[in-house]
């Protein structure tokens, strides 16, 4: 599957006291992207969640390469590495409109059922990962 993008402005809310994206409003951000990228592949997500199939953060590796400021123009990718039977590897850098790399981001999500047990992918996020 090749690389899905998403763009996101910079707002003042996601900056610390120098200006730049505060450090963990790169998972929100990056929460958002994936989100959007399961939904254009046909996955409704709050409709999973209402069926009892929640995706977790299992692992998140982030290196940051340079601090994106106020107002910056990014683009999030979504790229799948690794599909297993109950998780997805998923890598997401954070670019800026002239190609800068701001962060390197490798995240493991688990299916999980309500009371937190791992679960199967359901049949529909695995269809979508297989186009």
């Amino acid at each position: 599957m090749t690389e899905f993008t998403f763009p996101y402005q910079v707002t003042y809310g996601d900056t610390d006291a120098a200006g730049v994206v505060y450090y963990a409003r790169y998972l929100e951000i990056m929460e958002r992207a994936r989100w959007a990228w399961l939904e254009q592949h046909g996955v409704a997500v709050a409709e999973l969640h209402r069926t009892g199939r929640l995706f977790v953060v299992a692992e998140a590796h982030l290196h940051y390469r340079r601090p994106a400021p106020l107002g910056a123009r990014l683009t999030v990718g979504v790229a799948v590495e690794r599909v297993g039977r109950a998780s997805i590897t998923l890598r997401q850098p954070v670019r800026g409109a002239d190609d800068t790399l701001f962060v390197e981001a490798t995240l493991r999500l688990g299916c999980v059922d309500p009371a937190g047990k791992v679960s199967p992918l359901p049949p529909e996020v695995a269809r979508a990962l297989a186009r």
